[in-house]
């Protein structure tokens, strides 16, 4: 799917649902910034992609593999949630904080934000949902 928005308004936008985002770590936020700025110019994964890539993830422990299955639900999630419709949200969620879980362990939990992502997974994305 290719979405095209300019990307100035979307930097704005992007600041002004992170900012009011309740964090533990500013590092969280930071990573969502990221992650959301990462998709303005990224082609988006079919959704079936999605499955495939957390299955190779965890059969290789790949912390890229955990990372880009989990940033695609996060971004998907909170702004187009209807193209999730193959399975239940749940499904999702649980496979975003599965992989933001097992991110924070290949880091060797030095990196909080992923097990912030991973905890709180489903709040975050109802928070930041256009």
């Amino acid at each position: 799917m290719d979405i095209l928005v300019p990307a100035k308004e979307l930097e704005i936008y992007f600041n002004s649902k992170i900012d009011s985002l309740k964090v533990q770590h500013n590092e969280t936020k930071a990573y969502i910034y990221s992650v959301f700025s990462g998709f303005v110019t990224k082609k988006i994964p079919e959704e079936d992609n999605i499955t495939i890539t957390y299955i190779n993830a965890k059969s290789k422990f790949n912390f890229i593999e955990f990372q880009t299955a989990g940033d695609y639900i996060l971004y998907i999630k909170s702004f187009f949630p209807e193209h999730l419709n193959k399975n239940s949200i749940n499904y999702y969620d649980q496979i975003a904080m599965e992989s933001y879980y097992c991110c924070h362990i290949i880091m060797n939990r030095q990196l909080p934000l992923f097990e912030e992502l991973s905890k709180d997974f489903t709040r975050i994305t109802k928070k930041l949902r256009v």
